[in-house]
């Protein structure tokens, strides 16, 4: 898969944005490409917040959490109360 050898071809130091957009994001809206993509990232030790906010669009519940912990974005609400039915 072309894919694959090109984005495992990227490294820790380099990054996911071309011409200020971020390559993955319309490859990303598909499921499976979107758990390959967290796998790959978790296997690098990489955390990369526009792959970890889809986890919302995807309603993965773990990934979720930890996007929430991490995310600026989040921030002013922590230690008060998100509705969801997920968490």
């Amino acid at each position: 898969m072309e894919i694959t050898e090109s984005v495992e071809g990227i490294n820790s130091q380099q990054s996911f944005l071309w011409n200020g957009h971020h390559v993955l994001s319309w490859f990303i809206k598909n499921k499976e490409f979107y758990k390959w993509a967290i796998q790959i990232l978790k296997k690098w030790k990489l955390y990369d917040e526009v792959v970890w906010s889809y986890s919302l669009y995807h309603e993965d519940d773990e990934i979720a959490k930890e996007f929430i912990l991490k995310s600026d974005l989040f921030k002013p609400y922590r230690g008060t109360f998100i509705e969801t039915k997920n968490f």
